[in-house]
């Protein structure tokens, strides 16, 4: 998970652990040793972590909508001179 994680985020993977850690400090990410493989670390997201991770994903469709919808009236408005001077000079 953390190769991904840090893939995924742009951090460098020796850094992660950094974040990780933090995550579990704030009680949003659970650590534990793999029982079959003792050098592995299983990182798995708490309730609270599962909470915010929503949190982040609404937000950011509500971003991403919102970023539509002002190009939408750019594009509108950017338009509109043209369609004025197309209209007022008709061959």
């Amino acid at each position: 998970m953390q190769r991904e994680l840090a893939s995924g985020l742009a951090i460098d993977r020796s850094d992660i652990v950094k974040v990780v850690d933090a995550l579990a400090v704030a009680g949003l990410v659970d650590r534990a040793r793999d029982a079959g493989d003792r050098r592995r670390v299983i990182d798995t997201p708490t309730p609270a972590g599962r909470s915010v991770l929503a949190e982040i994903q609404s937000d950011t469709r509500n971003v991403q909508e919102a970023s539509c919808a002002v190009d939408r009236r750019r594009r509108h408005a950017a338009g509109r001179p043209v369609e004025a001077f197309l209209g007022t000079h008709q061959p």
